[in-house]
């Protein structure tokens, strides 16, 4: 799978959130999954791509509508996705993590 391909599905599986807030830079997209209560798998994918392309976060937030206006209560995960390699390493993460 490609990025260009893990977009698609994110935008198909995913909520995105509307980036109002100061956490993640002007132009960044936010695609979240609630995965248990209250924890959240979110994928960001920032405007400047050759900086960072998309960025994987497993992180527990109050409520999702919180997602993109608070800090997480807590980081679980963080990777960043730069090639096919570390969508790898993310699927056999969340298998073994779930």
């Amino acid at each position: 799978m490609d990025q260009k391909t893990l977009l698609i599905n994110l935008q198909k599986d995913f909520v995105k959130i509307a980036n109002e807030g100061t956490l993640f830079e002007k132009g960044t997209e936010i695609y979240a999954k609630e995965i248990k209560d209250g924890t959240f798998l979110l994928f960001n994918v920032f405007a400047d791509k050759r900086r960072m392309p998309i960025q994987a976060m497993i992180a527990t937030y109050d409520c999702l509508e919180s997602i993109a206006l608070n800090a997480p209560n807590q980081l679980l995960f963080q990777l960043k996705i730069n090639n096919i390699a570390d969508l790898h390493y993310l699927k056999t993460y969340l298998s073994a993590a779930v």
